[in-house]
C-alpha cells in the first residue's frame, strides 16, 4: 500500500473512528515483567504513574484505530523520582510526530542533566508527577492532547 494512501486512511480513522487505549507499564522492583490494560480508568493510569515515578520504570498510553492502526503513543520513563515525556503522532507529517516536554516558560538553557547514560536540557527533564498525571489524563479522556501539546515541543521547534 502507497504509504500516503496508508497516511490519509490513519488520518481518517483518527479524526473518525472510535480509537482502543492501551497502558503498558513496568516497574523497577521485585517484578519486571511489564503490565498492560486495555481501556485503562483515569485511577489504574494515575496508579502506574505514580508507582514508575516512585520506582522508576516506564508508562506508555498506546491509541490504536479500531482496526488496529498504531496511532499515537505517550511515554513516561522514570528514573530517581524524575522523568521525561515524550509524545508520538504517526498520522501526521514528519515534523510533527515527535514531541518532548519542556517546562513550561522561557527560562534560559541552565545546563545538561544526566538522565540513565544521556545528558538532557535540564528543562526537558520533571519531578513534578502532577504535570505527567495531567497530561495523560487530557490524553486518555479526550483522545487528544490539546493543553497538555502546549507543554511540549518538536524538534523541530525546541527551544533556544
Amino acid at each position: 500500500m502507497d504509504t500516503r494512501i496508508r497516511m490519509e486512511e490513519m488520518i481518517k480513522n483518527k479524526k473518525d473512528g472510535p480509537t482502543i487505549f492501551e497502558l503498558s507499564y513496568l516497574i523497577k522492583i521485585n517484578d519486571h515483567s511489564s503490565k498492560n490494560i486495555i481501556n485503562p480508568k483515569i485511577n489504574e493510569t494515575r496508579a502506574a504513574l505514580e508507582c514508575a515515578f516512585e520506582n522508576g520504570g516506564y508508562v506508555h498510553l498506546d491509541i490504536y484505530s479500531e482496526d488496529g492502526f498504531f496511532l499515537e503513543r505517550l511515554d513516561m520513563t522514570s528514573i530517581g523520582k524524575k522523568y521525561r515525556l515524550v509524545y508520538l503522532r504517526f498520522y501526521c507529517d514528519y515534523k510533527e510526530q515527535l514531541y518532548e516536554w519542556w517546562e513550561p516558560g522561557d527560562s534560559p538553557f541552565r545546563d545538561f542533566v544526566r538522565f540513565g547514560d544521556d545528558n538532557w536540557d535540564a528543562r526537558t527533564v520533571c519531578s513534578d508527577i502532577s504535570v505527567a498525571q495531567d497530561i495523560f489524563e487530557e490524553l486518555l479522556t479526550s483522545g487528544d492532547l490539546i493543553s497538555g501539546l502546549l507543554q511540549m515541543r518538536s524538534d523541530w521547534n525546541p527551544k533556544p
